[in-house]
């Protein structure tokens, strides 16, 4: 840094932000400055730079950064889902279906971006509620869902539940 002086009154000099940051400044100092995260970024900080400098999540999506750049740097899944990121965006930055289900996202948008039954079954899904967004019966015997359970869930299609795998005496077992 230029002796004891701060970003701030470098910035009154017309010193570009470039050479500020290779002066040492930080990324928060010059965001203090009056500096914005367009600038900062376009002379080189990172996101970590950014972030730590304080600017917000919808702001570093808008330059750039993605859903999973920004879930690896640390942010977090109500900050993602606040500033906009879609069900398919969460999905791909790792967040599992038991996150999204304890954040209160809607099951046929978790479906909708790719979820499969295995992933909403161990979020807790039921039967029930697999089948009311159109999961067919041979998905879910495949991730270990029980003919009683399918009967219970509204899967009452003969053929359907045959071609799920399940025999008519699960099915009378099942009640």
């Amino acid at each position: 840094k230029l002796a004891a002086y701060k970003a701030s009154e470098m910035e009154a000099t017309g010193w570009s932000v470039e050479v500020l940051k290779n002066a040492g400044y930080d990324a928060g100092e010059l965001k203090e400055a009056g500096r914005t995260v367009d600038e900062l970024q376009a002379v080189g900080y990172n996101l970590a730079d950014l972030k730590n400098a304080g600017f917000s999540t919808i702001e570093l999506q808008r330059v750039g950064f993605s859903a999973e750049d920004l879930r690896a740097a640390g942010t977090s899944l109500a900050d993602l889902a606040t500033a906009g990121a879609t069900v398919a965006q969460l999905k791909q930055a790792g967040i599992s279906a038991i996150g999204l289900k304890a954040e209160g996202i809607p099951l046929a948008d978790m479906k909708n971006a790719g979820y499969v039954p295995k992933d909403l079954k161990q979020a807790g899904f039921t039967a029930t509620e697999l089948h009311e967004v159109g999961f067919p019966a041979y998905e879910l015997t495949a991730v270990g869902f029980v003919a009683s359970e399918l009967k219970l869930g509204g899967y009452f299609n003969v053929a359907e539940l045959k071609e799920a795998g399940c025999v008519v005496k699960e099915l009378k077992d099942g009640g």
